[in-house]
């Protein structure tokens, strides 16, 4: 009987999570041309006359399955050396087509019409290649994976538009040096077409992109009759050289420099690249958004560098990687100050490592096994410090030699499926430090794509000083992924001792969660609504050891999208019961008791189509004890002055009134303080980008952030986590925190892959107890401060082998 009960389960779970039928696939049979059409957008070149085209297109926005209001009329061709696209994409107001310029990769957040091509050679629906131009004839590539875009990826390829009577015509050109592929015969590819008319906000594929079902990707069409195609060598050399005047307003000194290197991009064979950088220089990287962090968290900052953001997917697996460690701050940075004998000063303390190089090696075979490797290596890092008295020096090393590297296998199981596994290894020879994390990550989807199984785990191994520490993660999660109404079923932990942070990042270790989450769509428009969606989660949280209770929340959020194209959107949060926090007290086996809480949001933005637009959130958050209350403000105005003019405002504003945080630990009496605080915030960002053709243009964006934090009244945490009596500790200053940074590049492509970049940085960073309550007297006394400015030049040529080797 027992054994009947289990068979009968087991076909009903079979049923259940494989019934649903597969959807349908369009096919696309492309030719072989003898002669390449000439990239000019007129597409009456003989190869174009006979060409294979496609007109069944399908709309995706505002209706979900509807029939596009424009004909588009696409074609394809192929040689030994590139891909080639046409598409005539007929208007019937070919005088109101939008056509905003922006800089490179800018395509899909511009006022402008766009068309783009999706390609994935290994045909298992979880990355893609998308070349995409606007009617601007702005470019924009981007290495896709079912969740994201990386905009980052650049490629060279040729493109051309024009606006004709009839509509605007695009013309591609995109060489195999471009996409790697499998070594076969007959090439099976994966292809979609997008395409964007930006005065109607309406998006058309031509395999349906159905919104009711989770991806992108893997619902693309299939495009065959690539034959014997044999790719030459993908070699090209991109040496750069740069020039650096600096000047610190205190010291009134300036420093000179001239900084030369070179990225190498090698094909070993038609699907794996080997990419290196020699010597690398990051001097003109956006700047990061600094801001006051009283946590106990490290602050996490996004990756900017553009070789650790290109074509660097695979490395995303198992959830233990985090670039920002390779040259990234030195370990020892923070001892400096206490290594300071009487009468010395710290003169320089750089911020950062610099990298010798690295080396990624990144590709799939062609039974779907994917390899990913990264190396790099950094020099050693000096603080300088001074004798004021003596008027000596001498150097503190505060980041020895370093070599991190990280290991991917991939393997693709088909019909979105894959497990993987992936190891990050830190060796520090100088601190006797040694990091190694093992993580395998998988995920099971049924073959109508409606359900899914996907999990990760992952172990540190750390070793320090002849002493080991190791420590585990693991997740497990349930998810149907189609239909109008979806859902994720989530159990995670992480044990105390579980430590990934000398080349990942993690803020947390030492917790278990389960989360429940709810999702209910419909993107299909009624009365005065496009789109309506909603979404509910439910969030039990935990300490991992001891299993001590932590938290318990309930979320909502509904967003409206609105004929118009303005949206709103209302979020709620609740936590019911008190809640614990176990990290906030900087002592293991402490732990602080925070009160039943909510908070509510309410979002507002208008239509970006506009010359202005304005997006608007005010959030409110209140708690039981103490009058705890926070506001939030943010204001987004946006204008677009031309075609080729955008001034841009962010203003955010944030009030924590009662604001209970940890103040100080005394070891000998083992008591913790914790203070009360009002903290305000406010951040100011202007942007402005003028682009001159679809080549050159200048940005400028300039950030002003200012926190301020107002200590009060003292207390002494008690043992059950609540707050005793007032006590007397007051050891605490305020806080006056200030950051400016202003980033203005002028970037002029001179040549496909070529560029001259000329950028003025200027960085100010100010932290005392003063509280200013003006703002312009606060600015004023900030621009007084140590003010860092830079003035770069770089030039970087791209050469690509086979060019080269004909003029040799």
């Amino acid at each position: 009987m027992y054994l009947k009960r289990i068979v009968l389960l087991t076909h009903l779970l079979c049923v259940f999570f494989f019934a649903e039928a597969q959807a349908i696939r369009k096919t696309f049979v492309t030719a072989r041309c003898e002669q390449a059409p000439r990239i000019d957008a007129r597409l009456n070149d003989e190869a174009w006359k006979n060409a294979p085209f496609v007109e069944d297109f399908i709309q995706q926005s505002p209706v979900n399955g509807g029939k596009p209001s424009e004909r588009s009329h696409v074609k394809v061709l192929y040689d030994d050396n590139a891909l080639y696209v046409g598409a005539m994409l007929y208007d019937s107001a070919p005088d109101s087509i939008l056509t905003e310029y922006g800089p490179r990769d800018s395509g899909d957040q511009l006022n402008a019409d766009l068309f783009s091509i999706e390609i994935n050679p290994w045909n298992d629906g979880r990355t893609a290649m998308e070349f995409m131009v606007s009617a601007s004839g702005i470019q924009m590539d981007s290495h896709n994976t079912i969740s994201a875009m990386n905009k980052s990826w650049n490629a060279v390829w040729d493109s051309h538009i024009r606006i004709t009577e009839e509509g605007w015509i695009v013309e591609m050109r995109i060489p195999y040096s471009a996409l790697r592929f499998p070594k076969t015969e007959v090439q099976v590819w994966e292809m979609n077409f997008f395409r964007l008319i930006k005065r109607k906000n309406e998006g058309i594929t031509w395999n349906f992109v159905d919104k009711d079902i989770v991806g992108w990707l893997n619902q693309a069409g299939e495009l065959n009759g690539i034959k014997g195609v044999e790719p030459k060598t993908r070699l090209s050399f991109s040496p750069y050289v740069s020039s650096y005047v600096s000047r610190n307003s205190d010291t009134h000194e300036n420093s000179w420099s001239v900084k030369g290197g070179m990225d190498v991009k090698y094909g070993i064979n038609e699907s794996f690249t080997l990419d290196m950088m020699l010597i690398p220089d990051f001097g003109q990287v956006q700047s990061d958004d600094q801001e006051l962090n009283l946590t106990p968290f490290e602050t996490f900052y996004d990756e900017k560098r553009s070789f650790f953001t290109e074509g660097t997917e695979i490395f995303n697996k198992g959830d233990i990687f985090y670039s920002r460690r390779l040259g990234g701050e030195p370990v020892n940075r923070g001892k400096v100050s206490e290594s300071l004998e009487e009468n010395e000063v710290i003169t320089e303390n750089p911020n950062d490592t610099r990298l010798i190089n690295a080396v990624k090696l990144s590709g799939r075979t062609n039974k779907g096994l994917g390899i990913g490797f990264i190396n790099a290596v950094n020099s050693k890092t000096y603080a300088h410090i001074k004798d004021t008295l003596k008027q000596t020096t001498r150097n503190y090393l505060t980041q020895g030699v370093a070599n991190y590297n990280m290991i991917v296998l991939d393997q693709s199981l088909g019909n979105q499926s894959y497990v993987s596994f992936a190891n990050t290894h830190m060796i520090h020879p100088h601190d006797d430090y040694r990091s190694m994390v093992s993580a395998t990550e998988f995920k099971l989807t049924n073959s109508s794509g409606s359900y899914a199984v996907s999990g990760n785990a992952a172990l540190s191994q750390n070793k320090e000083l002849g002493s080991s520490n190791n420590g585990l993660r693991y997740k497990v999660q349930l998810s149907r992924i189609k239909g109008k109404f979806q859902f994720d079923l989530i159990h995670s932990a992480i044990d105390h001792r579980f430590d990934p942070n000398a080349m990942g990042y993690l803020e947390k270790n030492n917790e278990q969660s389960n989360v429940a989450v709810f999702k209910y769509n419909n993107y299909k428009p009624f009365g005065n609504i496009n789109e309506f969606t909603n979404q509910m989660s439910i969030t039990h949280n935990s300490l991992y050891h001891p299993n001590r209770f932590s938290k318990l929340e309930i979320y909502w959020q509904s967003r409206l999208v609105f004929q118009n194209y303005s949206a709103l959107a209302l979020e709620w949060s609740l936590t019911p019961v008190p809640k614990y926090d176990f990290y906030e007290p900087r002592v293991e086996g402490r732990k602080y008791k925070e009160p039943t809480d909510y908070w509510l949001r309410l979002t507002h933005d208008t239509d970006h189509r506009k010359a202005l637009a304005l997006n608007t959130r005010v959030a409110f958050w209140k708690g039981r004890t103490f009058g705890k209350a926070s506001y939030w403000l943010e204001l987004t105005p946006q204008l677009r002055i031309s075609d080729k003019l955008l001034l841009k405002h962010y203003f955010y504003y944030e009030l924590n009134k009662n604001s209970l945080g940890f103040a100080s630990y005394q070891q000998e009496t083992g008591n913790v303080y914790f203070v009360n605080r009002d903290i305000n915030t406010l951040a100011n960002t202007f942007e402005a980008r003028w682009i001159f053709n679809q080549k050159s243009s200048l940005s400028l964006r300039a950030r002003h952030y200012w926190s301020e934090v107002e200590y009060k009244e003292s207390y002494l945490l008690e043992k059950d986590g609540s707050m005793g009596d007032q006590s007397e500790y007051e050891n605490h200053n305020h806080i006056n925190y200030n950051a400016l940074n202003i980033d203005m590049i002028y970037t002029w492509e001179f040549a496909p892959g070529s560029e001259l970049s000329l950028a003025w940085k200027n960085n100010v960073q100010a932290n005392d107890s003063r509280i200013d309550r003006n703002y312009w007297e606060n600015f004023s006394n900030m621009l007084g401060k140590n003010q860092i400015n830079s003035l770069s030049l770089r030039l970087r040529y791209y050469i690509d082998y086979h060019k080269l080797k004909k003029v040799l």
